[in-house]
């Protein structure tokens, strides 16, 4: 517990947390899975999401994101997990894609 106290103070020190404008409905609506699972990191510079994917068994298509991604300025994809997708469904619309996959649900090494 102290380690989340800390964390969200030091969220708030740095602007990324403001308990009077936080918008808990947005939050709630965006970290739901048929709504692309969007949860912001720092807000307004790192975001993790759900893999997109080209079948919809496997996620949502990646041209779900593209609205969120041009209203949010979001430039660029680390992909952590196995291609799900076509680079180019993002890269045509100026998303550059960083692959750095790791087995699902696995962690990177520290070495």
């Amino acid at each position: 517990m102290p380690d989340v106290l800390k964390a969200i103070e030091n969220a708030k020190n740095r602007g990324w947390y403001n308990i009077d404008s936080f918008d808990v409905t947005n939050y709630e609506n965006l970290n739901k899975l048929d709504e692309g699972d969007i949860n912001w990191i720092i807000p307004k510079a790192l975001i993790a999401t759900s893999s997109p994917a080209i079948h919809n068994a496997e996620g949502l298509p990646p041209s779900f994101y593209m609205p969120f991604f041009r209203e949010n300025n979001v430039t660029g994809i680390v992909r952590l997990n196995e291609k799900l997708y076509d680079d180019m469904d993002f890269e045509q619309h100026g998303v550059r894609i960083y692959p750095m996959e790791f087995d699902n649900g696995s962690n990177p090494s520290y070495v």
